[in-house]
């Protein structure tokens, strides 16, 4: 999401080249990338993926729901979203992404962003007219926003639909690195701050400050903890971490061997009923 306004592809492509020795082996990209989607810098990311993907012999889902309804922290759903009239129907949907996968140019179809109802029609296609069936989900899952609990998870668990969790560290927000209103220079949140509007707010900054402090006391920085207790959840199939510098890749990486302690995971939970979901 960086790579393009933030990162050049020299940077990107040593990112990648890290990754893939470290044993990654899913690369997250949209046609709208890099953000913010500008004219100058409008699908770089793809194209820095697709020109490392060549140079070295490498090989290789819907973005967000087309209807309206509650994405990117918007809450609350209303009688008038429900009259969308201008929304694909979900089986046409799937209907074309089938005819891609016959042509060969995919091989598996997931979907972003959904809600239980959406995940349902999804599995109604499926069941109804032997359509295409999601592998996964890939939807926003942090220790400031678990609302992916309440009702995909089941989902997830019984229908073997996993969840590719992105925002692991809530923007940044869970590196700890915007604490006591600090804004580094070249962050994204000073450089595109009202495009992160809904990490922004005194309950996410007042959970992030006790977060930091559990992590502190067991030896782990904030950035690790967050990471390993994604890792943790039995619904997840991969997150989803992201970098600017190699530094913070690196960390990214490495908190795959970060264990939690079941009083770790207790104390996370305890403070989650405290503050639940202050970033949405």
């Amino acid at each position: 999401m960086t790579w393009g306004e933030q990162n050049t592809e020299a940077e990107a492509h040593e990112q990648l080249d890290y990754a893939l020795v470290q044993g990654i082996n899913f690369i997250d990209t949209a046609e709208m990338y890099s953000v913010p989607p500008r004219k100058e810098t409008y699908g770089l990311t793809e194209s820095y993926i697709g020109r490392w993907l060549k140079a070295r012999n490498n090989r290789k889902q819907i973005h967000w729901p087309e209807r309206t309804t509650n994405v990117f922290g918007v809450r609350g759903f209303t009688e008038d979203k429900a009259q969308d009239v201008h929304a694909t129907a979900i089986a046409e949907t799937v209907e074309a992404l089938q005819a891609e996968q016959k042509k060969g140019k995919i091989r598996y179809a997931g979907v972003s962003n959904e809600t239980p109802w959406g995940m349902l029609e999804y599995l109604r296609a499926h069941e109804q007219k032997g359509l295409l069936r999601p592998v996964s989900v890939q939807n926003p899952y942090h220790l400031l926003n678990r609302a992916y609990e309440i009702g995909m998870a089941e989902i997830s668990i019984r229908e073997k639909i996993g969840l590719l969790a992105y925002s692991p560290l809530a923007g940044g927000l869970l590196s700890g690195k915007y604490r006591h209103g600090k804004r580094p220079s070249g962050a994204r949140f000073v450089l595109f701050g009202t495009r992160f509007w809904r990490y922004l707010n005194p309950a996410g900054d007042a959970a992030v400050e006790k977060y930091h402090e559990l992590a502190t006391a067991n030896g782990m920085s904030l950035t690790q903890m967050a990471l390993a207790f994604v890792n943790t959840r039995p619904f997840l199939i991969s997150s989803i971490i992201g970098a600017t510098s190699m530094a913070q890749l690196k960390e990214n990486i490495d908190s795959i061997n970060t264990k939690l302690s079941p009083e770790v995971l207790q104390a996370i939970d305890t403070l989650h009923e405290e503050m639940m979901n202050p970033v949405m």
